[in-house]
């Protein structure tokens, strides 16, 4: 059962490993990224970044999709992360049952490939104008997308966010 789904462009870190994974009990870590999927360094890397006992996968957005479908992940308590907007729209496209989304951090290590700079969110969010459309997509699939870094933070709705800068 999905426990906890996480935009942060840096899948497991810290964060990740000794906080969220412990918050909710998660036994499992999906990453879904499509362009991981070969990548069998960055797979063994992150793999070594979640805390022992939790089993990590890399998998495309599609075949994050089927895994969930497989009775078995019923009794896993699983975290999704994906490290972009885009991602997670797919994301909830193709796994509807998904209701909210925690963004972490994004925008401050990843390459901007658009001509526009990169404009501050929050203290961890940065978007360009296209990545901005697509957070606002996000928040109009009527999920609850917010901002949270560490789980004793405060949740701040993505919505408000956008709405004000």
């Amino acid at each position: 059962m999905i426990k906890f789904v996480r935009l942060d462009e840096r899948l497991i870190h810290g964060q990740v490993a000794v906080k969220w994974i412990k918050q909710f009990n998660i036994t499992h870590v999906i990453v879904a990224k499509d362009s991981l999927v070969k990548d069998n360094l960055m797979k063994k890397t992150l793999k070594m970044a979640a805390p022992e006992g939790t089993k990590v996968a890399v998998q495309s957005i599609a075949g994050t999709a089927k895994m969930l479908q497989n009775p078995k992940a019923d009794n896993a308590k699983i975290m999704l992360i994906v490290d972009n907007p885009a991602d997670a729209l797919e994301l909830i496209r193709q796994i509807p049952q998904i209701k909210e989304i925690n963004v972490g951090n994004y925008g401050r290590n990843s390459i901007n490939h658009e001509p526009d700079e990169r404009k501050q969110l929050t203290k961890n969010i940065y978007v360009n104008g296209k990545e901005r459309r697509e957070f606002k997509k996000l928040v109009e699939t009527g999920r609850f997308i917010y901002f949270q870094t560490v789980p004793e933070d405060k949740k701040e709705d993505l919505k408000d966010i956008l709405g004000g800068k």
